[in-house]
């Protein structure tokens, strides 16, 4: 649940903010770094807050509001495991190009994340093409016209 809401905050600032994410959006290509550290500077905020903030509003499970709000950095208490999975993840899709969110560039590992994921790198090198397949599975169940291409 945490994976797909990580990112809700986002699909509401492409929504009500148009104009403001479009400067973020030119301002992390012009300087070759993450959305949502452009969020920041732009908005003052990013959208795992704004995320965390309306799950929060809307009665979800303190551990997933924790999720969605820390998935870019990790703070003290609980959901802080959890969140660490769903920063992972995100960095592994980001850097593989599965799918996008509007940014164009990897957000930084965050090492506390990694360890607490404890997943060595022989794991994780694994794990990618179990993952690419699962992908590819579920794209062609949305897409089966197109061979899992949108």
């Amino acid at each position: 649940m945490g994976g797909l809401l990580h990112d809700i905050g986002r699909l509401i600032l492409f929504k009500q903010a148009p104009r403001h994410m479009a400067a973020a959006m030119r301002l992390a290509l012009d300087d070759r770094q993450p959305l949502a550290l452009a969020e920041q500077e732009i908005l003052g905020f990013d959208h795992a807050a704004l995320g965390g903030l309306l799950l929060h509003k809307w009665e979800f499970p303190v551990h997933l509001e924790a999720m969605v709000s820390d998935h870019h950095a990790l703070r003290e208490g609980s959901g802080r495991e959890a969140a660490a999975v769903i920063h992972l993840a995100d960095v592994l899709a980001n850097a593989m190009a599965w799918g996008g969110s509007g940014s164009r560039y990897t957000p930084p590992l965050d090492a506390a994340a990694w360890a607490l994921v404890n997943l060595g790198g022989a794991a994780l090198s694994a794990l990618l093409p179990a993952m690419e397949a699962s992908l590819g599975e579920t794209m062609s169940d949305f897409f089966p016209e197109t061979g899992g291409r949108p």
